[in-house]
């Protein structure tokens, strides 16, 4: 298929900070660009980009959900940390449950990557 090649990785090690009453996600990029893994700057992953973005789908019930299952809801950032309000996940109806996410690092030339499909 075309364009597969050009799609970015998935991100990796996605958290999510409970601490304040907004639940603020976060995850860290790969990409296919060579990476520095040791160093006075530790890990470096260089962006591979036209510009840095991400959107996160928010599922209830399962993060294998398929394609009949509704997203809940739509995230997006600009650096890999997104911020669900506490109105939001009111609005969801997931209060402080565990939300089931796929989150994508989007590409100007293919649109969305592989995602990250978690749990948080």
């Amino acid at each position: 298929p075309m364009g597969v090649g050009l799609e970015p990785f998935s991100p990796v090690d996605a958290r999510v900070d409970r601490t304040a009453p907004d639940h603020v996600i976060s995850c860290k990029r790969r990409t296919r660009l060579s990476t520095r893994l040791v160093g006075p700057l530790a890990i470096s992953a260089p962006l591979g980009e036209a510009s840095e973005s991400y959107e996160a789908d928010i599922f209830i019930g399962s993060a294998e959900a398929t394609a009949g299952t509704p997203v809940l809801r739509t995230l997006t950032s600009s650096n890999g940390s997104f911020t669900y309000t506490s109105a939001d996940r009111t609005t969801d109806g997931t209060g402080s449950a565990v939300v089931h996410l796929r989150i994508y690092q989007l590409s100007a030339t293919v649109g969305r990557g592989y995602p990250l499909i978690t749990s948080v």
